[in-house]
């Protein structure tokens, strides 16, 4: 089987308007290809951003550089403290302390953190849901109404995705953080720390 590419992404946006497909991302588009290029661009980071097991990353210690600040790589999507007394956000690409309202950082910092990985990384049924997410999406702006097989195309498509992504974790749910506290034992996610 054959990884579906972005231009089949893009194709399959134009597909659900009725238009001709194109043979290549390179170069000057024409207007649809151009807008169905930028809704497969924007669905594919807001699905990354979602935090799925292949683009996220645990217990990664970030150091501070030798300003004191935690300058993040441009692909972090989103960042988590391991320890939940460390409280953190993104802000102008940087770590940023919430408690302390500051940037400033005298030691490192262990994130859980979600990347953006380029549409050739993604697994394929990343990439299904995607393009399929982005046509749906697509279609309805251009045609300026609902459709519902797009939507059931999409819908299909995310189960996939979810199905694959809670294989691949090996998820139970006694994992959860709200179970772990009801059974009094430490959450997975902390089970390192103490």
């Amino acid at each position: 089987m054959l990884d579906l590419t972005k231009l089949e992404a893009v194709n399959e946006c134009l597909a659900a308007i009725g238009e001709a497909p194109v043979t290549s991302l390179a170069g000057d588009l024409p207007l649809d290809a151009e807008l169905a290029e930028k809704e497969v661009d924007r669905c594919d980071r807001e699905v990354q951003a979602r935090g799925w097991s292949f683009n996220s990353d645990f217990d990664v210690s970030l150091e501070p550089d030798g300003s004191n600040e935690i300058v993040l790589d441009a692909a972090v999507l989103r960042v988590e403290a391991v320890l939940r007394s460390v409280d953190i956000a993104i802000r102008g690409g940087k770590l940023y302390d919430l408690v302390e309202q500051s940037f400033t950082f005298t030691s490192p910092v262990r994130v859980n953190q979600v990347v953006a990985l380029s549409f050739d990384d993604l697994p394929q049924v990343a990439r299904e849901y995607i393009a399929k997410r982005a046509a749906r999406k697509f279609a309805e702006k251009a045609l300026a109404g609902p459709q519902p097989t797009l939507r059931d195309d999409e819908r299909e498509a995310k189960a996939a995705l979810l199905r694959n992504d809670a294989r691949t974790r090996d998820l139970r749910i006694s994992d959860t953080a709200s179970v772990g506290r009801i059974t009094h034992r430490v959450s997975p996610f902390d089970w390192r720390h103490f």
